[in-house]
C-alpha cells in the first residue's frame, strides 16, 4: 500500500468556546501549521456536546502519526488527557470532483 495523504478526525473535550480561548489558540495554529508533512486543518466546535477538535490532512501517515503523539502531549500539558484520533486515506480523484482542496496535494496522488 503506497504512504499516500492521510485525514486525520482528532475530537477532545471541551467547554471553552470564548473569543479568549481563540485568541490564547493563535498561537498553537500556528505552531501546528509548522508541523512536517502538514498541509491543512479545519477546526471543530460541537458547544452542546462540550466537544472540540479538528480535521487534518498531512501528507503521509507516518507524519501524521508523528503529529499526534506530539499533539497528545501538547494538549495533556493543557489538562486534556482524552483525545482520539482516527486515521483515514483519501481518494484524491473523488475529493477533486467534490471541491477538495486537493490541489495541495503531494504530486503522484
Amino acid at each position: 500500500m503506497a504512504d499516500g495523504p492521510v485525514v486525520i478526525f482528532v475530537d477532545f473535550a471541551n467547554h471553552d468556546f470564548s473569543a479568549e480561548r481563540t485568541e490564547a489558540l493563535k498561537p498553537m495554529a500556528e505552531e501546528i501549521g509548522r508541523a512536517p508533512g502538514f498541509l491543512w486543518k479545519i477546526w471543530t466546535e460541537d458547544r452542546q456536546a462540550g466537544r472540540a477538535g479538528g480535521v487534518y490532512l498531512f501528507s503521509s501517515r507516518a507524519l501524521a502519526e508523528t503529529y499526534v503523539e506530539a499533539h497528545r502531549l501538547r494538549l495533556a500539558k493543557r489538562g486534556v488527557h482524552e483525545m482520539v484520533a482516527e486515521y483515514r486515506s483519501i481518494n484524491a480523484t473523488l475529493s477533486a470532483i467534490n471541491h477538495a482542496p486537493v490541489g495541495q496535494l503531494p504530486s503522484g496522488q
